[in-house]
Parts: C-alpha cells; structure tokens; sequence
C-alpha cells in the first residue's frame, strides 16, 4: 500500500468505526438520559407543579422534543480528527448527564 491509500484507509477506517460507535451508543445513551431527566422531573418538577412523574419512556420522547425544538441550526457541530478525540467526545455524552444528575441529587436534598 502507498502512503496515500494508508492515509484514505485510515480515515475510512475512522469513519465506518465512528458511525458504528455512533449507532451503538444511540440507545443507551437514550435510556441514560431519559433517566435523568424522569429523575430530575419526579424530584423538582411533580413536589412543585403537581405534576404527575414521567415514565422512562415519557421522559425519553419529551428529550427527543425539547432537543429538536432547541437545536441550533448552522451551529458548529464538533468534528472529530482523530480516535482519541472521538473518544473523548463519547465519555463527555456519558459523563454530562450522570453530573448533572449528581448535581441535582444534591440540591434536591435541600428542598
């Protein structure tokens, strides 16, 4: 192999990995933040409103919703060069939502 089909290789190689990656975690990265948000809406949402709880699933599509009513179109999306920065990308999705919640846990202690 030449140099320059190395290079095409690698960034297909990239590319497919990303997308299967991608694929992969859609589901429970899903559940893990329709977790999050059923919590977070049982601990602040139904003692305040009156508000019945949300159901996993409930939760699920009303973050399907509030993230297409509020996505930012032309926005710069992040672009991936390279494995370790894809990855990073992936555990900062993981990451964000179990913070949050954490951080929720907390402050729902003082109410």
């Amino acid at each position: 192999m030449t140099k320059t089909s190395e290079a095409v290789f690698s960034g297909c190689f990239i590319a497919v990995f990303s997308i299967v990656l991608l694929a992969l975690m859609v589901i429970p990265l899903s559940l893990l933040n329709g977790f999050v948000l059923m919590t977070l809406w049982a601990w602040f949402v139904t003692p305040l409103f009156g508000l019945l709880p949300l159901s996993l699933i409930e939760a699920i599509g009303l973050g399907i919703i509030v993230s297409y009513l509020t996505h930012q179109y032309g926005a710069t999306q992040e672009k991936f060069e390279t494995a370790k920065e894809a990855l990073a990308g992936i555990f900062k999705m993981i990451l964000h939502p179990i913070i949050t919640l954490a951080f929720a846990w907390v402050i729902q202690l003082f109410i």
